[in-house]
């Protein structure tokens, strides 16, 4: 999330002028000269709380919950990301433990990453992906990344596909 920030990074010289710039709109704006104060530190203070309330990662969670919420009542029909991951990792013919390596990959996690999730040295999942890659006729993990995207939008436009064909019927 990308504030404004002072040089040395800190949000209160950005809020002390935005006061200000409020404070001089009211008053130019013909407001009596203490309500208009009145009105901008309010706002001031409000806004001095949240900051003091809400850090960056508060705010972008409460984002990623909103995200998730529009997305659910939207309606979006089709696979999930990490559905089409699992059966992406079975029409190829993965393992099991294959595919929990895969998911990472496609997620753009690093084989150290992984190991360190699944509990298994970072040489296994070196293996792991050699095994992956020649199972998905791949040599690279953007190549993976591509075979996988392509994949998922099969998938999708087969699920749109069925979609209207029962509407049809």
């Amino acid at each position: 999330m990308a504030t404004d920030r002072g040089a040395d990074g800190n949000l209160f010289p950005v809020r002390f002028l935005g006061f200000g710039f409020f404070w001089a709109w009211l008053f130019l704006a013909g407001v009596h000269a203490t309500v208009a104060f009145l009105v901008a530190l309010g706002l001031f203070a409000a806004l001095m709380a949240a900051s003091v309330v809400f850090t960056e990662r508060d705010l972008s969670s409460l984002a990623s919950v909103a995200d998730d919420r529009a997305l659910a009542e939207g309606g979006a029909e089709g696979p999930t990301r990490e559905e089409a991951a699992a059966a992406f990792a079975d029409a190829r013919g993965l393992s099991r433990r294959e595919a929990e390596v895969a998911a990472y990959l496609l997620a753009g996690r690093t084989t150290s990453f992984a190991a360190e999730k699944l509990f298994i040295a970072e040489s296994t999942v070196r293996a792991h992906v050699h095994s992956i890659y020649r199972k998905c006729d791949v040599h690279s993990r953007m190549e993976l990344m591509d075979a996988f995207d392509a994949f998922w939008m099969e998938e999708q436009s087969d699920m749109t596909a069925m979609g209207s064909m029962r509407q049809s019927l």
